[in-house]
């Protein structure tokens, strides 16, 4: 009797947990509808594979495994698609499986030809792979944002060029985020992070800004 009230608690336990977790998803699914009416944008809460193929080739989504994009806000101007959903992936398996979240901004247009730069938050094993040559473009007028973030490139002259003391001054002043940019596509997010609800306008202010000073980055003579 004493194992059937137990089995029965478990089995209540997990049934709650299921609940407030399917609770809290619509919660967000509907405020993110309404925000996407406020933004005169169209809204999508179903998963989007076709999405989620095409971005394959960024290191965002080459990690894990049971990847999700949903909660898709979606709305192109003059030929430029903008896009912010959530994102769903996991890493390893069983007991040592851990699921990461996070909100992406995505701009893409079939007139972009950006350079791959993947700039993210340093962290310790970063560092110690720098000194096994693992890359990293540096910035001796910035030690703190050398000292803080990572940053990737197929050339380093582009990265160069792309990344002004502007762009470095925002990241600076907002540890956390990531940015990915390759081809027709850039990619803004922060580092296993959902932006809540309320946040997103600044989320997407936030991210916008730094597109516009990439952008100007690139176009500002050598």
């Amino acid at each position: 009797m004493e194992t059937e009230l137990i089995i029965a608690g478990i089995s209540s336990l997990i049934a709650a947990t299921v609940g407030l977790a399917w609770y809290y998803s619509k919660k967000r699914t509907d405020a993110l509808h309404g925000i996407s009416s406020t933004l005169g944008m169209s809204f999508s809460k179903l998963s989007d594979n076709k999405l989620l193929a095409s971005l394959s080739k960024y290191h965002l989504f080459s990690r894990g495994h049971s990847k999700r994009i949903k909660n898709v806000i979606l709305g192109s101007k003059d030929g430029v698609e903008l896009k912010i959903f959530d994102y769903r992936y996991r890493t390893g398996g069983g007991k040592n499986s851990h699921t990461r979240r996070q909100t992406v901004l995505l701009i893409k247009s079939a007139q972009m030809r950006l350079p791959y730069i993947y700039l993210r938050p340093a962290n310790i094993f970063h560092k110690i792979g720098k000194i096994f040559g693992y890359q990293d473009v540096n910035w001796d007028l910035y030690p703190e944002f050398s000292k803080h973030y990572l940053v990737q490139a197929e050339d380093e002259g582009s990265c160069r060029a792309a990344i002004s003391k502007e762009l470095i001054a925002f990241f600076e002043n907002h540890k956390g985020f990531c940015m990915e940019t390759g081809g027709e596509v850039f990619l803004f997010y922060k580092s296993a992070k959902n932006i809540p609800p309320n946040d997103i306008l600044g989320f997407l202010e936030n991210g916008s800004h730094v597109f516009r000073q990439f952008s100007r980055g690139l176009k500002r003579p050598s």
